[in-house]
């Protein structure tokens, strides 16, 4: 009862010792709330009972004149400007725990409001300040509060305003002060974009300012200027007063690059964006865009498989909602372009041999590939615009130009396999039109071989590098023996003959009229 200077020395040694790290007392806060058990007691007027149920809201009023809680902040000497809401429950202290009757221990406390919530700040409004009594563990009542608190807030419209106003103040007062360049375009458009054509754009720079410049383009997170597709030249020029550069940029969809261009494509709108750097200047952004024109060229089997008529119909935009669609719904279970191929390479009997040469993922394409490009892309019904070798490059290409691997993602696991049907197990669990293209393809090569068209063991080195393609299992010491003798466990017809597992409902296996059947259905 007699402690409440040592109250007091409590509260101001919070205040006074609590420091936030931006240097902030809780002084410096808009809403400040204390909640808890403060320990003030209740001095009982002399001659006063100690309360009975105290009911009455009167007699609460009453004892409240002698909370020491009270007249200390009347005194000035806590909770200075704080707010506490009408009191009108019992004592909250002490009980003894169990039952709703004050202390009946041999001290006896008198009853007192320890537990308290006040506040300070503006657009505050008590809801509720109440106790429970239902609840009987301690030899204290819990209290609660419920408050209303309109915070500040920021008009974002006018903060947005004076922002703008401030940055534009500062870039003038430092682009005055600062080496320039203007370039005519900030935006770069290619226009339509082919697999395979190469096509530049140009555009100037020019130095306006009373001094000359030094400029180069930036290199961004990938180490390098511009994406791969992309070629700038010059890279870095200077400019002296009141003369102009022009730069050439060169656009190149082509086998090293398309992957990376459609992965671009599902994630931006734009091809790239180039960072014009001025020594002690600011910087210029050069943003580099058009259409790509879709092509089967390295588009994953699962994209084909969702479409409903020849890739040239459809636009970038069109063709990136179907590579992002993770729908497993397909409108045919093998792309038509891979059939149109296998196809013709099949009807081509013994104008197949030597189709099949040493594949270089490097080789650069010449204008005849195009016209392959556009018989597919179009599902033209003219006679094959090439020949088998071109039919067989175009083939492998449009097996090894996808981001992933045909075989993908069981492709570690298949290198571990030693028996076909233990492969067939993994095969299963690839996309439908991963598994019947690859089944559809193994059928193919076993027929040629069989036929004595192609080599066993350079179709299965070129076919298994391909569909089994890993950069991280590449480094195996037998990984190319790996990939050979996966692929021999669906092509060789002495494996065949052994017996070791069941290519499945609907492919085709053996040799004759059953492979040929399985071919032309």
């Amino acid at each position: 009862m007699g402690y409440v200077e040592e109250r007091n020395q409590d509260y101001n040694a919070i205040v006074e010792g609590i420091r936030f790290d931006d240097g902030r007392t809780i002084s410096d806060h808009d809403h400040i709330f204390w909640v808890g058990d403060l320990n003030y007691r209740i001095q009982e007027p002399p001659g006063q009972q100690r309360p009975g149920p105290l009911s009455d809201a009167q007699t609460y009023e009453l004892l409240l004149q002698y909370d020491q809680l009270r007249q200390e902040m009347r005194r000035g000497k806590c909770f200075e400007g704080y707010t506490e809401g009408e009191i009108k429950f019992r004592p909250t202290y002490k009980y003894d725990p169990g039952t709703d009757n004050y202390d009946s221990s041999e001290k006896q406390r008198a009853p007192a409001y320890c537990d308290r919530v006040l506040w300070k700040g503006t657009r505050i409004e008590q809801l509720a300040y109440n106790s429970i009594m239902e609840i009987r563990q301690s030899d204290h009542k819990p209290v609660y509060a419920v408050f209303q608190v309109k915070v500040k807030t920021r008009d974002e419209v006018k903060y947005k305003r004076v922002q703008e106003e401030v940055l534009k103040a500062v870039d003038k007062r430092e682009n005055d002060n600062q080496p320039q360049i203007n370039v005519d375009k900030t935006v770069i458009d290619f226009g339509t974009v082919r697999f395979n054509e190469p096509s530049t754009r140009d555009f100037n720079v020019y130095n306006n300012c009373p001094l000359p410049v030094d400029f180069s383009f930036k290199e961004k997170d990938i180490h390098a200027i511009c994406e791969p597709w992309l070629h700038v030249d010059p890279r870095q020029d200077s400019l002296l007063i009141d003369s102009a550069r022009s730069i050439r940029l060169k656009m190149n969809a082509n086998v090293r690059t398309i992957a990376g261009l459609l992965r671009k494509i599902r994630a931006s709108d734009n091809f790239d964006i180039l960072i014009l750097h001025v020594e002690n200047g600011r910087d210029i952004f050069i943003t580099v865009t058009g259409d790509y024109q879709p092509s089967c060229f390295g588009l994953s089997m699962e994209t084909m498989c969702r479409t409903d008529r020849p890739l040239s119909e459809y636009s970038q935009d069109q063709i990136k909602q179907l590579m992002n669609d993770e729908s497993p719904e397909y409108r045919v279970t093998m792309p038509r372009e891979f059939f149109l191929l296998i196809d013709y390479l099949y009807r081509q009997g013994s104008k197949q041999v030597g189709a099949f040469p040493s594949y270089d993922s490097r080789l650069s394409l010449g204008a005849q590939f195009n016209s392959v490009r556009d018989w597919l892309d179009t599902w033209s019904d003219d006679p094959f615009p090439a020949n088998a070798e071109t039919a067989a490059q175009a083939l492998l290409l449009l097996l090894d130009l996808p981001e992933h691997a045909l075989l993908e993602p069981v492709v570690e696991n298949l290198l571990e396999c030693t028996n076909k049907s233990q492969a067939m197990d993994y095969i299963s669990l690839l996309s439908p039109p991963k598994r019947n293209v690859f089944m559809h393809l193994c059928m193919f090569l076993r027929a040629g071989i069989e036929s004595q068209f192609y080599d066993l063991h350079q179709v299965a080195s070129t076919f298994g590098r391909i569909l089994l393609r890993s950069t991280e299992r590449a480094a195996w010491m037998d990984y190319h023996s790996r990939c050979i003798q996966f692929m021999r466990l669906f092509i060789d017809t002495d494996v065949e003959a052994m017996g070791n597992g069941n290519e499945g409902a609907g492919t085709g296996t053996g040799s004759g009229s059953g492979t040929r059947a399985g071919l032309q259905a």
